[in-house]
């Protein structure tokens, strides 16, 4: 029988302790940085508008890219847009943009050239920093004999502008849209491989990664979990600037007949095509010249977004 100043035994009350909030990951930080710059939102709204015209370009186009209009009532080449709304008579067929040097539909024509800019501006891009990344990482992290040879070979690529170079190795193997994105890809190697050179080597002096080297990490393991991981911000910004870029240059070339053809329904080949009418039939420069600039400069918007959400020098 239990006296009255006994206390029975009991269980330990559980601790509660509170749960750590987690930090947001590096993609959510990211992308809450963007969304906050206003000018980084309105290139990504373009862009996303331009990828949606280039997926679903077969739906949105009331024609054919290449289909010939000529001999059809009001039909005549260079026409000014017929658009019914504005009073064009209903018994002549409706082109928006207008018909050009070869009676095909502009506006056919301008919604199918998002599909050929982007993709290759993306491809031409994206190989360019898969080489370039590569060789920068080497140099960068080997060092040595390696670093001397690579970047020597990237200085000798750096000495001819680019554009030039491009035009160069275009004439030699020949003029096409896809010959055109792998000179532009191959011009922009060196740059991407200088960026990255510098952001590994920046990287592996810090504490972090002498910390692990000092733990037994394995060379491979520094380069692929501490180094790499870690030097790819400024490659990002850099690539995302760089489509911009290199649709520009595709385009320039398209202009000065060593990209695309006439049959190819490439912005820069519809400029060139049409540079003698700029005063008879101006909406022909117009309308390929708009989406083109708007497309760089969404690129460009959103990577200055980009590179201000990823430097940490800027936050406060």
């Amino acid at each position: 029988m239990n006296t009255l100043g006994a206390t029975d035994a009991q269980e330990p009350a559980p601790l509660v302790v509170a749960e750590a909030k987690r930090p947001p990951g590096k993609f959510r930080e990211t992308a809450r940085g963007v969304l906050r710059q206003r000018s980084a939102v309105i290139g990504l709204i373009v862009l996303l508008a331009f990828v949606f015209i280039a997926i679903f370009a077969d739906q949105l186009s009331p024609f054919r890219p290449g289909q010939d209009f000529l001999g059809e009532p009001g039909a005549k080449t260079r026409a000014a847009p017929c658009i019914h709304l504005l009073g064009c008579p209903e018994e002549f067929r409706e082109h928006l943009f207008g018909l050009d040097g070869n009676g095909r539909d502009l506006f056919t024509r301008v919604i199918h050239g998002t599909r050929i800019s982007l993709f290759i501006g993306f491809l031409t891009v994206g190989v360019a920093i898969l080489v370039g990344a590569t060789l920068g990482a080497v140099a960068g992290f080997v060092g040595g004999r390696w670093d001397t040879l690579i970047m020597r070979l990237m200085d000798v690529l750096l000495v001819f502008p680019a554009l030039i170079l491009a035009i160069a190795i275009v004439t030699v193997i020949g003029g096409s849209v896809q010959n055109a994105a792998l000179a532009i890809g191959l011009v922009a190697i060196p740059v991407f491989a200088r960026i990255m050179r510098a952001s590994i080597i920046t990287t592996r002096e810090q504490d972090f990664v002498i910390a692990s080297r000092a733990l037994g990490e394995t060379q491979r393991g520094l380069l692929f979990r501490r180094v790499l991981p870690n030097s790819l911000t400024p490659i990002l910004v850099a690539g995302t600037l760089g489509i911009g870029t290199a649709v520009l240059d595709i385009a320039a070339l398209s202009f000065l007949g060593l990209g695309a053809d006439l049959r190819t329904p490439e912005w820069g080949a519809m400029i060139g095509n049409e540079r003698n009418s700029v005063f008879a039939a101006p909406h022909l420069l117009l309308f390929p010249g708009l989406a083109l600039t708007l497309t760089i400069l969404a690129y460009n918007l959103f990577g200055d977004g980009l590179r201000d959400a990823l430097d940490p020098r800027l936050h406060r």
